[in-house]
C-alpha cells in the first residue's frame, strides 16, 4: 500500500478540529472547481465563436485557389480548364475574375470588390448565402450585391430606374484626358442581395464571368483564379499536385487556411489570450489550496511527528500533503469540467444566452477542451501542491 496516498486521502474526507481549516478546505476546493467549470465554459464558448466566424468563408474562399505568381491576371486555356474540370477529386472547378470597381447608384458611390463567378459557381453556396432575388445569368449585366451595399446604395432588385452603374479602371498606359478613358462604366441590373458577414456584405458584389471580363477588358481565358471544391474524402496534398500537374510550377496554389491566414492567426492569438487569462484565474483558485494545506500542515504537526515514529521518512510525510493537493486538483477539475460541460450542453439545446434575438451564443466542445483543461489544472495544482509540500519538511525541523 501506498502509505502517503493513503494517508492524504484520509486527510482529505476527515473533518479537522479546527473549523477555520475545515473552511479554508472546503474554499480551496470550490475555487479549484469553479475556475475549472469557468476555462472550460469560455474555452467551449470561444471554440463556438471561432467555428461561428470560419464558417462563412466557406462561402467566400474555396477549399483550393490557384493563381498566378506574380499579376493579378493569367491566361486559361480550355484545354487546361477541361483537364481540371476533368479530376475526380472536385466536385466543382470554377474560374473567377477580381477587381476593385465604384459602383454608383441613388447618388450615392461605394468602392467595392467585383467578382465574376462562372456557371460551376457551386449552387449550394448560392442558396446559403442568397437572401432576396436570384442569383446573375452569365453574360447579363446583372449583379448581386452585399446587404450592406445594398442598403449603402439604396439597391433593390429588378429596379431599372435606379439601376447602379459600375466604374472599372481600364487596361493599359499612356496619356489619361478624360475620365472616360481612364474607367469603363456600365450600367447594371441588381438581381439579387446576399449576406455572409458584416465585412463581406459591404465589401462584394457579384456578377457572371464572362460581364465582369467584358467591363474590365479582358480577354475570354483571362482569369484571376481558378476555384477548386474539393469532396469530403479527397486529401488536399494530393489535390494540390494533381493541380500543379496541369498548371505547372508557376501557379500557386492556396488552402482555405492560406487564403485566410491573417484571420486565423487573429483568431488563435484572441484564444491564446482568453486561455492565459482564465489560467490566471486559476492560479489564482490555486493559492486557496496553498493556503490550506499549509495550515492543516501547522495543525498536523504532533501527527507528523507520530508519523515519524512509525517509520516514515521526511520525504514521505511530505508526499502526504502532495498527494492531497493533488486529489483536490483533479477532484476540483473533475466537477468542474462536469459542470462546465452540462451548462454548454444547456446552451446548445435551449440557448440560454442570446447574442441577438434570433441568434444564440455560439458553442461547441471538442476532446482537446477536455485535455486542455485536465492539463492545465492538474499540472498547476501540482506545483502549488509542491509549494506547500515542502513547508511540511520545514514544520518538522521545528
Amino acid at each position: 500500500m501506498n502509505t502517503p496516498f493513503y494517508i492524504a486521502r484520509r486527510y482529505l474526507v476527515s473533518k479537522s478540529s479546527n473549523n477555520a481549516i475545515n473552511f479554508m478546505s472546503f474554499l480551496a476546493a470550490f475555487g479549484v472547481f469553479v475556475s475549472a467549470a469557468s476555462l472550460f465554459v469560455v474555452l467551449s464558448g470561444f471554440s463556438g465563436l471561432k467555428d461561428f466566424s470560419l464558417g462563412f468563408i466557406s462561402y467566400t474562399s474555396p477549399d483550393l485557389k490557384a493563381s498566378a505568381n506574380s499579376g493579378k491576371t493569367f491566361l486559361l486555356d480550355e484545354k487546361d480548364y477541361k483537364s481540371l474540370s476533368d479530376l475526380s477529386s472536385f466536385s466543382s472547378v470554377s474560374r473567377a475574375v477580381e477587381e476593385r470597381v465604384l459602383v454608383s447608384a441613388n447618388k450615392n458611390s461605394q468602392i467595392v470588390q467585383l467578382k465574376g463567378v462562372d456557371e460551376f459557381f457551386p449552387l449550394r453556396v448560392v442558396d446559403s448565402i442568397l437572401v432576396e432575388g436570384n442569383w446573375v445569368n452569365q453574360g447579363e449585366k446583372e449583379l448581386v450585391a452585399g446587404w450592406g451595399i445594398a442598403n449603402n446604395l439604396g439597391l433593390e432588385t429588378l429596379d431599372n430606374i435606379n439601376a447602379p452603374v459600375v466604374y472599372a479602371p481600364k487596361p493599359g498606359s499612356g496619356q489619361v484626358l478624360s475620365v472616360e478613358d481612364a474607367f469603363a462604366s456600365s450600367v447594371f441590373l441588381t438581381l439579387g442581395i446576399f449576406e455572409i458577414n458584416e465585412e463581406t456584405n459591404n465589401s462584394v458584389v457579384y456578377t457572371s464571368l464572362s460581364t465582369a471580363q467584358e467591363l474590365l477588358g479582358y480577354d475570354s481565358s483571362q482569369v484571376s483564379s481558378v476555384n477548386f471544391y474539393l469532396h469530403s474524402s479527397v486529401n488536399e496534398a494530393l489535390a494540390i499536385e494533381e493541380i500543379k500537374d496541369v498548371l505547372g510550377d508557376s501557379f500557386v496554389v492556396k488552402t482555405r487556411l492560406a487564403q485566410n491566414d491573417t484571420l486565423y492567426k487573429m483568431l488563435n492569438t484572441e484564444q491564446a489570450a482568453v486561455y492565459l487569462i482564465f489560467t490566471l484565474v486559476v492560479i489564482i483558485a490555486l493559492f486557496n489550496v496553498v493556503g490550506a494545506l499549509i495550515m492543516m500542515i501547522l495543525e498536523k504537526r504532533s501527527d507528523l511527528q507520530v508519523l515519524l515514529s512509525f517509520g516514515l521518512v521526511k520525504k514521505e510525510i511530505s508526499r502526504v500533503f502532495f498527494y492531497q493537493g493533488i486529489l483536490i486538483s483533479v477532484a476540483g477539475s473533475f466537477s468542474g469540467v462536469f459542470v462546465g460541460f452540462c451548462l454548454v450542453l444547456l446552451q446548445q439545446n435551449f440557448s440560454l444566452f442570446m447574442i441577438t434575438p434570433s441568434l444564440a451564443y455560439p458553442v461547441s466542445v471538442s476532446a482537446m477542451t477536455f485535455v486542455v483543461v485536465f492539463f492545465t489544472v492538474v499540472v498547476l495544482g501540482s506545483l502549488a501542491s509542491k509549494i506547500a509540500s515542502s513547508q511540511a519538511l520545514k514544520a518538522l525541523k521545528k
